[in-house]
């Protein structure tokens, strides 16, 4: 099976290049300058359910026309996907800043990696990094935080900001606010249409907490970096909604003889996959039975 993309980069600039499906994997093959050839297989997609949703029982009622017309739409991924020397980074840098001393085992649950030990005063904490985005959260379970003063809270805003640049964490362009009297928070916006760009993008917030003695109670790291790979063609809203038909979609509370799904929408929303590339999905909206029990679910928008 044969697709288009449009590729861009340092190397590579608007190309139109041959993408083919080898035993099931989507292979993007990319040609730079210098004649290299450079392979992209994008990940598995956690919105795929291993067993179809019966649907033979049910009425499916269309309240939205979907659209036969095709299109494209950009392909990112996350810089920091499973990357270990960024991890390091992080847990070392962080260390320093705050005099932590951490466990030498780390637990993998999935797609997260754990860590544990103790603060400068005694407290136990734990830091989760998300691989597949390059997320992390710290935390010392503590219930409060500490109310900020305005120059504690200035002193504080200059010092974790100059950490984060330090280390190529903080985000061009982040919005400062004080969220509730014991919040630092800083705010990351996407483009209005990452579908149709092509530049890199950064998306997400901070937000971190503090004892009365200055150490973090909690420091949450949600912020995203997302790399433009491609442009790719998508399935047509028609063929997506064939799909949902089908059955073939996540869903955790099973239908009901008798149920009546309303579909009233479908638009287009991202989705890391398990390698960390942001993939293009439709999302298609509505209500079971009635208007009050919304609806939900996700169809990978790439050709599978």
């Amino acid at each position: 099976i044969a697709h288009r993309v449009q590729v861009s980069g340092k190397a590579v600039q608007n190309q139109e290049l041959a993408v083919t499906t080898v035993a099931g994997l989507r292979i993007a093959s990319v040609q730079v300058n210098e004649g290299q050839q450079v392979e992209q297989g994008y990940g598995n997609m956690s919105i795929l359910p291993d067993v179809r949703q019966d649907l033979s029982d049910i009425q499916i009622v269309m309240e939205w026309e979907p659209s036969e017309e095709s299109r494209s739409a950009a392909v990112y991924k996350s810089q920091f996907a499973e990357d270990k020397a960024y991890l390091e980074k992080v847990k070392t840098g962080l260390a320093r800043l705050e005099n932590l001393t951490f466990s030498r085992a780390a637990r993998r649950e999935d797609e997260n990696l754990g860590y544990t030990g103790t603060d400068a005063e005694g407290r136990k904490f734990q830091m989760i990094f998300f691989l597949r985005t390059g997320e992390w959260n710290y935390t010392t379970f503590s219930e409060t935080a500490a109310q900020l003063k305005e120059e504690t809270a200035r002193e504080e805003r200059e010092r974790y900001e100059n950490w984060m640049n330090s280390v190529g964490l903080f985000p061009e362009g982040a919005a400062f606010s004080i969220q509730n009297g014991d919040t630092l928070r800083w705010d990351a916006s996407a483009p209005q249409d990452i579908s149709v760009g092509k530049e890199d993008f950064q998306k997400g917030s901070i937000l971190i907490q503090l004892h009365e003695s200055g150490a973090p109670v909690n420091f949450f790291y949600q912020v995203t970096w997302n790399r433009y790979v491609a442009t790719e063609e998508l399935i047509s809203q028609t063929q997506a909604l064939e799909q949902v038909q089908k059955g073939n979609f996540e869903q955790y509370v099973p239908f009901q003889a008798g149920d009546m799904l309303h579909i009233t929408n479908c638009e287009l929303t991202y989705v890391y996959d398990t390698k960390g590339f942001y993939q293009p999905v439709y999302e298609f909206s509505g209500y079971l039975n009635q208007r009050e029990n919304l609806w939900t679910c996700r169809i990978p928008a790439l050709p599978q």
